[in-house]
């Protein structure tokens, strides 16, 4: 997912300029100072920023609450918190090739999966199942 979504950016060079850009400004005031506080993980010129949790049946995520479900929750941040006009198509641009970069791959993934029956006098069981991590 790393990968292709860096990939997808970094082809919109008007994107990928203006990542470089924030990712200097954020270099500059923020991890270069407090790098515990603002941790940067650089990849391919973007930041990825991972945060492992345990399984809690509690929690608002639905990766973190169900992760037999959901394997992965993310977020890609632009700064759009006062965007207008022509930035703020930028800022959506980069919203939707994050998107699609994603949906793309997971339509190019293969799954396999796990088959089995069992007839019984009285009874048959049937699963289907869609085995984890889908390859890509």
């Amino acid at each position: 997912m790393e990968d292709v979504i860096a990939d997808a950016i970094g082809a919109q060079k008007d994107i990928s300029g203006r990542n470089q850009e924030w990712m200097e400004q954020f270099e500059k005031f923020a991890h270069g100072w407090m790098p515990k506080l603002f941790p940067a993980d650089y990849y391919k010129e973007m930041i990825n920023y991972w945060i492992p949790f345990a399984a809690d049946i509690n929690h608002r995520y639905p990766s973190i609450r169900f992760p037999w479900i959901t394997t992965v929750a993310y977020t890609s941040e632009v700064a759009d918190e006062t965007a207008q006009g022509a930035y703020l198509n930028l800022c959506a641009k980069a919203h939707v090739t994050h998107d699609l970069a994603t949906i793309d791959m997971i339509l190019k993934g293969k799954s396999i999966f796990l088959s089995a029956q069992e007839n019984e006098k009285d009874k048959v069981s049937i699963c289907h199942i869609r085995q984890r991590p889908l390859l890509v």
